[in-house]
């Protein structure tokens, strides 16, 4: 299953492709703005592109890993994005999402992953969305 927004590309796809583990199923990829986020079966991929999309970020969080995932709503009148965050041992990954690029359905599918996928299920906390 592949969810993505904007323009369609199979960019996101190619990364992918060579980042997988022998037995990694993707279960789903966001494609936001420049950046895109990769659920499998047994982590989170994150790619960060510069604004020339010259320099490349690639970021892997095994789900057991994953102390807390938050969805931060802004409801200001002229807000076109949520923050997603993603934190564990203490560091925080943050990337935007846009209206109407599925924040609550990508907030959704990465919190039914981690309690899927992740070891620790006892341990991992989800945050109720910020109103």
């Amino acid at each position: 299953m592949g969810v993505f927004s904007g323009t369609k590309t199979s960019k996101p796809e190619k990364y992918i492709e060579n980042l997988r583990l022998e037995g990694e199923k993707v279960e789903c990829t966001f494609k936001l703005h420049r950046h895109f986020i990769s659920l499998t079966n047994k982590r989170v991929i994150l790619v960060k592109k510069t604004l020339l999309a010259r320099d490349v970020s690639i970021r892997s969080i095994p789900y057991p890993r994953i102390d807390s995932i938050v969805i931060e709503k802004n409801r200001k009148l002229f807000s076109l994005s949520s923050i997603i965050k993603i934190i564990n041992n203490n560091r925080e990954y943050k990337f935007k999402v846009g209206k109407g690029e599925g924040e609550m359905e990508l907030y959704n599918t990465l919190v039914r992953l981690v309690c899927e996928y992740g070891e620790n299920n006892k341990k991992t906390k989800m945050e109720e969305p910020k109103n």
